[in-house]
């Protein structure tokens, strides 16, 4: 009988009916078993799906979608403490930050916060030593293979994430406004870095720029860009059209507001072959307090025809079994549309995936400070932001509402303080 994971004991030391492995029948061991050997369900191979003969992805690995969530946080630690704590973004690969709270203090980069249980830090390689130390920054889901490439600015934070058919270069990227020499000297070293990194690593690579990029052209902000302004990010353009990048956000999305102005300044370009696996790339809809709209980019991470690696072992067969039952059961996608069936199928791969995962118990002394008064109030100031965003798209601005926003996002935040206590600590 297998040991399966989350059963809470070792399979010498169960007590139900032994389960061979080759022929899921009971009252026997796999190496004594007679009957027909199951076919391999990843591969459709003759061999026993726990055998080591089988090259396939583990489930812990079989990552189908990728998402990146960017936000410029206008150096507010408690708009960083609001977003590291949002649950729905602890299964996000990457967070892409621009103008973190972060500064030097005896020769040491002080950020907001200093760590986090759930995701790796990433500050440029150089930094300032007067005034804010960097502007942009990278946190990695921990359990995903990274690693950061240097880059010779203070503004720019790149890593390589190495899924199982491909790696991703993400950059978080800040641009200084009104600064056209900054802005040439940032797409010259984003230029630099596309092609190094990619002649170093030396196989099938994508490119993922997310960040402020504090210029304004029609072909991201849509009809409103006034005349005036088109011109001002012709580098950019001229950039994209040598890496062959495409920009994610839909057209004409805006991604900055201030008062009864709202204009697009935040991009999220990427390479041709991973923007056609691009799901959805639109604003996320929770509110933390900045001025910027966050924007979330979810991917495919693994194309249909990619190579298989990894050995399969035998703790995987339950998994495999689990594969079987859904190809067998109503959750195999038959007819409707094709995002029904991508849904039937993901809902299939999670349920497998959670089933499997070992679950890791909380340490004892873990004390997390979030509360779920926190997050009621993180809901409440979203709701009267989106009200009042409603209102002046419809050319009424109301001071009432727009006040109640700023209250709201005061006792939101002024919570944050109270609870965090102590800025920079370790999650």
């Amino acid at each position: 009988m297998l040991s399966v994971s989350g059963t809470g004991h070792k399979a010498f030391a169960c007590r139900k009916p032994r389960v061979c492995a080759k022929c899921a029948q009971e009252g026997h061991h796999h190496s004594d078993c007679q009957g027909e050997v199951l076919k391999c369900i990843p591969c459709g191979g003759p061999h026993e799906s726990f055998s080591k003969s089988c090259r396939v992805v583990h489930p812990r690995a079989m990552h189908k979608t990728l998402q990146v969530l960017q936000l410029n946080v206008r150096k507010q630690s408690m708009v960083q403490q609001s977003l590291m704590n949002d649950e729905r973004l602890k299964d996000f690969g990457a967070l892409a930050i621009s103008e973190p709270p972060a500064w030097k203090s005896d020769g040491t980069v002080v950020t907001v916060p200093m760590g986090h249980s759930n995701w790796t830090k990433m500050i440029p390689t150089v930094q300032r030593e007067e005034g804010w130390a960097v502007r942009s920054m990278l946190w990695v889901r921990k359990d995903m293979e990274a690693e950061q490439v240097p880059v010779q600015s203070a503004d720019l934070t790149a890593a390589v994430l190495h899924l199982p058919d491909r790696s991703i270069l993400v950059v978080s990227v800040y641009v200084e406004g009104n600064n056209r020499a900054a802005l040439l000297d940032t797409i010259r070293k984003l230029h630099q870095l596309i092609q190094e990194t990619r002649n170093r690593i030396g196989t099938r690579s994508d490119v993922i720029l997310a960040g402020d990029f504090n210029r304004h052209d029609q072909l991201w902000g849509g009809d409103d860009v006034s005349l005036a302004r088109q011109g001002e990010a012709d580098p950019i353009i001229d950039f994209m059209s040598d890496h062959s990048l495409c920009s994610l956000l839909p057209r004409g999305t805006k991604t900055w507001q201030s008062g009864n102005r709202e204009t697009t300044i935040d991009l999220t370009l990427a390479s041709e072959e991973l923007a056609s696996m691009v799901v959805k790339c639109t604003v996320h809809g929770t509110e933390h307090g900045s001025d910027h709209r966050a924007i979330e980019t979810t991917s495919t991470s693994r194309s249909r025809n990619a190579p298989l690696s990894r050995e399969c072992s035998s703790r995987t067969h339950h998994g495999m079994r689990l594969g079987q039952d859904c190809h067998d059961s109503s959750l195999h996608p038959v007819g409707g549309r094709v995002q029904q069936q991508t849904d039937r199928l993901m809902k299939a791969v999670l349920e497998a995936v959670n089933t499997l995962t070992p679950k890791a118990r909380p340490s004892p002394y873990a004390k997390r400070w979030w509360t779920t008064d926190l997050t009621q109030l993180r809901r409440i100031y979203t709701h009267w932001r989106n009200r009042a965003r409603n209102q002046r798209r419809a050319g009424c601005m109301l001071p009432e509402l727009e006040q109640r926003v700023k209250d709201a996002a005061k006792e939101y935040h002024d919570a944050i303080g109270n609870k965090k206590g102590r800025i920079g600590t370790t999650f």
